[in-house]
């Protein structure tokens, strides 16, 4: 299989916020898996249609493969007060900080808002979620940004 599809595939993942994709073509048959912070993996499959085995030319290609990968090796999340309370998302998707293209974000660090403000709006399966505020505060941090893809669970924003 040629690097260059697996890479447009890896892309691909990325920019909808797939966590697994498999594809199949020609009797070979590719799956590749990102964990939640975590780059994606490749996992070779061996195809059921597939009958001769893996020879060591493949093998090597397979782990050439594997070791050109980059590795996205995220930070540790820092710690914080443990007075802030943690805003997360809902979903898995991508984060609109604005209602609009060109507008102000919905929030700054420092800004107060009231319960039901809107924080921001995750995309997710092509509906637009408004995030909102649960509890009157102030924005402590904003830890994502614009268009950025978003996990199920990760904190999105601090407010004390």
């Amino acid at each position: 299989m040629d690097l260059s599809k697996i890479e447009q595939m890896m892309k691909l993942m990325r920019s909808y916020g797939m966590h697994e994709f498999e594809w199949e073509t020609d009797g070979q048959k590719v799956k590749l898996v990102q964990s939640p912070g975590t780059g994606v993996v490749h996992q070779p499959v061996m195809s059921p249609y597939a009958v001769a085995p893996m020879t060591p030319s493949s093998v090597s290609a397979q782990e050439e493969i594997s070791s050109n990968e980059p590795t996205q090796a995220k930070a540790a999340p820092k710690p914080h007060n443990k007075n802030l309370k943690e805003i997360k998302s809902p979903f898995v998707g991508t984060l609109y900080a604005a209602p609009a293209p060109g507008s102000d974000n919905f929030v700054q660090v420092g800004q107060k808002v009231k319960k039901g403000d809107t924080l921001c709006i995750v995309e997710a399966m092509k509906l637009m979620n408004e995030i909102e505020a649960e509890k009157d505060g102030i924005i402590a941090e904003v830890l994502v940004e614009n268009e950025e893809p978003v996990e199920y669970d990760q904190v999105l924003f601090l407010m004390e």
